[in-house]
């Protein structure tokens, strides 16, 4: 009995996980804005699910990674790692 019990959750946490592993993390089209503490800036290519930007005062082209989870980290020359919300 609870050696059915354990296999049957096992196999509903694996189906599970498996389910959110596959949803891929895309990244923003290039010339979408990108709203920072820093000001807007503008989406200039795409990587696979990280983007390049352009973000005024920043000093250089920025990256932008897709979290996975709605937000986005935004890393540009001299300035500290941001969390904003994913551009679409």
């Amino acid at each position: 009995m609870i050696r059915t019990w354990l296999v049957a959750t096992t196999a509903l946490a694996m189906m599970t996980g498996v389910a959110a592993a596959q949803t891929p993390a895309s990244s923003p089209s290039v010339g979408s804005s990108v709203t920072t503490s820093r000001g807007t800036g503008v989406v200039t290519g795409t990587m696979g699910s990280t983007a390049t930007t352009t973000i005024p005062g920043s000093g250089g082209q920025g990256l932008i990674t897709n979290n996975g989870n709605g937000t986005s980290m935004v890393t540009t020359p001299g300035h500290p790692p941001e969390a904003i919300a994913t551009p679409q």
